[in-house]
């Protein structure tokens, strides 16, 4: 019975706020979670929305309720304060998801979600902690040959405020896949194009504030030696340092990639030098234990952070 009663006030509680579009005000200073340090998780859900899974030619089948289970199980035991998802559908099935967690105990009352030209898939963002600013990137263009391309799932930036003195920024991208199209150069260079853009808006918050604590993460599809993830990392003047999340015996794969037959590390976590200083040292981790591979085609990325300037830079103000 507590439990029914839990889950009907997290859908009042969250479905009211998804209807209105907004998120609660931000909490007054001392009123935030009381806490020293957070934890940033970035996860592709694989396909939480309606697609043809029974393959009788419609798209109306949702996420089986046992991946959908696992998967809630996978957040709640890790708790995130912070958690950026990928491959989510509409507003409504972010909705189900807050929901889901909420009745588990882990309740994630602000959120962003945008919408680029894919209708179907979408980056999102919860978060425990108030986020105060946001700027969508949803209308990035790029040519290839003669054609004119929108950026597939657009880019989350948020400010999230985890203290008084502390604001975190966040950028959420799912790059595009590598599933062939039939354009020039194909899905690599469309991805290309898509990391050009997301490190253009990214450079463009550290070089007004290079002290900013900001994180970029998703799933990039690409591995590191691959042309999109170098340029995102090549940058000297701005340098973001891959935290590279392995699982407990080591490994890096986050995705099981089946025409290779093997493990790639396609999903990030990549900081700027203010949050590098925050970061504690052995905490980026990938989960992929049996739940794991149940919920999702790929695994979770996860790192923690102490909240508060540690280098002795004046607090970033982000934008």
């Amino acid at each position: 019975m507590k439990h029914l009663l839990r889950l009907w006030f997290c859908i009042l509680l969250f479905r009211g706020l998804l209807v209105s579009g907004a998120n609660p005000a931000p909490l007054p200073p001392g009123k935030e979670p009381n806490r020293d340090t957070f934890k940033v998780m970035s996860y592709n859900v694989h396909n939480y929305l309606l697609i043809d899974r029974d393959h009788d030619g419609r798209e109306n089948d949702p996420k089986p309720d046992e991946e959908k289970e696992a998967l809630f199980t996978i957040i709640t035991e890790e708790s995130p304060d912070v958690l950026a998802l990928v491959e989510v559908g509409s507003r409504k099935f972010l909705g189900e998801i807050q929901d889901g967690l909420c009745a588990k105990g882990d309740e994630y009352a602000y959120s962003e979600w945008i919408e680029g030209t894919d209708r179907a898939r979408h980056v999102c963002l919860l978060s425990r902690f108030p986020i105060v600013a946001r700027e969508p990137h949803t209308r990035g263009e790029f040519r290839l040959g003669d054609k004119m391309m929108g950026v597939s799932r657009g880019f989350i930036e948020a400010d999230i405020q985890a203290s008084p003195q502390y604001r975190l920024k966040a950028y959420v991208a799912h790059l595009k896949s590598k599933r062939a199209v039939e354009i020039e150069g194909g899905a690599e260079a469309i991805r290309m194009e898509e990391a050009r853009l997301f490190r253009q808006y990214i450079n463009e918050d550290l070089a007004a504030d290079p002290n900013i604590n900001l994180i970029a993460m998703g799933d990039f599809n690409d591995t590191p030696d691959s042309p999109a993830i170098r340029h995102i990392l090549a940058d000297t003047q701005f340098p973001l340092f891959d935290l590279r999340p392995r699982n407990a015996k080591g490994y890096e794969g986050t995705y099981y990639y089946r025409p290779k037959k093997s493990f790639e590390r396609i999903d990030y976590l990549l900081v700027s030098q203010g949050l590098k200083h925050e970061y504690i040292a052995g905490s980026a981790k990938i989960r992929d234990d049996k739940p794991a591979w149940k919920a999702s085609d790929h695994f979770s990325v996860q790192a923690s952070f102490h909240i508060g300037d540690l280098d002795g830079a004046p607090p970033s103000s982000s934008k």
